[in-house]
């Protein structure tokens, strides 16, 4: 009884960090707007990949999280745009950050600090391949404005340029959200606190 109970408890936190996670994608900054990739959602990917078993579990959470929260903010939050609830571009996102619950699948065998920073930069970084590859690769050839980039080495060197303070909010808030939602998951279950290796 008292394993059900604890594995229940478990669960349980694990839910309302999930839901707390998918909420950050919706906090604005007062004069600002959206905080461009400032989001739990990386915390939540490398979170999973160490307490859902197996690994395919970790990545159906956190797609759900991210489909979910995209028919919101598609439908509701930028409903003057008439997006789809969920656009062809978010299936390269979704991939990418497959690879970000992988990053911590892999590299997080005992939660703590050191792992859960080094997944974090890992899967940081590869989601920023990936999602500034797939946007330069995108650019129709003759694009103007902002978002050009052209079809060649110099294009992708500038769309990665571009992309640097996108990285860095990413990199910052999946360190910081996955070290804030395994640390409240370990004092929620009553776990030893987090060690620093």
């Amino acid at each position: 009884m008292h394993t059900t109970t604890t594995k229940n408890n478990s669960l349980l936190a694990a839910t309302i960090l999930i839901i707390a996670a998918g909420a950050t994608r919706f906090i604005t900054i007062p004069g600002i707007g959206f905080a461009q990739n400032f989001t739990a959602m990386g915390g939540l990917a490398i979170f999973s990949a160490s307490f859902f078993k197996p690994v395919w579990k970790s990545i159906l959470v956190t797609f759900l999280a991210f489909i979910i929260t995209d028919v919101f903010l598609n439908k509701f939050v930028y409903a003057k745009y008439n997006l789809n609830a969920v656009s062809t571009g978010a299936f390269v996102k979704y991939g990418a950050m497959t690879l970000v619950v992988l990053a911590g699948y892999f590299l997080i065998k005992k939660p703590n600090l050191l792992n859960i920073i080094s997944s974090s930069l890992v899967g940081s970084i590869l989601f920023f391949i990936v999602t500034n590859f797939a946007v330069w690769y995108a650019t129709p050839a003759n694009a103007v404005g902002a978002f050009a980039y052209s079809n060649n080495f110099a294009g992708l060197a500038a769309c990665y340029i571009a992309g640097i303070p996108f990285l860095i909010n990413f990199t910052v808030s999946t360190i910081l959200s996955a070290g804030i939602m395994f640390y409240i998951y370990q004092g929620a279950t009553l776990r030893k606190p987090l060690a620093i290796v």
